[in-house]
C-alpha cells in the first residue's frame, strides 16, 4: 500500500479525509523510538489505541520492566515493543526487560527470533537489559 507506514501497516495521513480505507486520521505514539520526536499521524482503527497504551506503559520504565502474556504478540504488537525498547534504550536509563510468554501446544514461541526482532536497532551504547522466555507446563 503505498503512503504507508511499514511497521504497523497502516495507511500515513494527515487528515481524517486522507484515510480512503477506513479508520480515523490520529497521532500512534508507538511509532516514537526517540524522545522529543513526534508521533506519525496513521489511520487507525477502533481497537489500534490498545498496542498505542501498551507502548505507552513500556516507556514509562524507570528500573525494571515485567511483561507477561499468554502468546507471543503479532506485527503490530511486535512494533510496538521494539519501538518502545528502542525508545527506552535512546533514555539512557538503566532498565532490565523480562518478558514471559507461554508456549501452548501448537502455538510454539520462537524466543530467539522475538529477541532478534525487539532488540534490532537498540542504541548500543544503552544500558538496557532484555530477558524472554517461554513457558509451558
Amino acid at each position: 500500500m503505498p503512503f504507508c507506514n511499514a511497521d504497523f501497516q497502516l495507511q500515513i495521513c494527515e487528515y481524517d479525509e486522507d484515510c480512503t480505507g477506513g479508520g480515523l486520521c490520529r497521532a500512534v505514539n508507538a511509532t516514537v523510538v526517540t524522545p522529543g520526536q513526534a508521533a506519525q499521524k496513521l489511520c487507525v482503527g477502533h481497537s489500534d489505541e490498545f498496542y498505542d497504551r501498551l507502548y505507552d506503559l513500556v516507556i514509562t520504565a524507570e528500573s525494571f520492566l515485567d511483561i507477561t502474556s499468554l502468546s507471543a504478540p503479532d506485527e503490530r504488537f511486535t512494533a510496538a515493543f521494539r519501538n518502545a525498547l528502542r525508545y527506552l534504550s535512546n533514555t539512557g536509563r538503566e532498565v532490565r526487560v523480562r518478558i514471559l510468554f507461554g508456549n501452548m501446544i501448537g502455538m510454539p514461541t520462537d524466543t530467539d527470533a522475538l529477541l532478534a526482532d525487539f532488540t534490532a536497532n537498540l542504541n548500543p551504547t544503552s544500558p538496557i537489559t532484555i530477558h524472554i522466555g517461554a513457558w509451558r507446563k
